[in-house]
């Protein structure tokens, strides 16, 4: 957790990969947005709070 607060990119792209890899899951399994894919919508409000907290 250290290394990826501090931005380190070496230690950012597995969680990159797996987020694309969660994404397309979801997109893939609720094409039309009628139920799962609301997870997406939850995660992209937590990356603006993040990111807001962050400066």
């Amino acid at each position: 957790m250290d290394d990826i607060s501090s931005w380190d990119k070496a230690a950012w792209l597995p969680v990159l990969k797996e987020s694309i890899n969660v994404k397309v899951t979801v997109v893939f399994q609720d094409p039309l947005e009628k139920g799962l894919r609301a997870v997406l919508n939850f995660g992209h409000t937590i990356g603006h709070a993040w990111r807001a907290a962050g400066g």
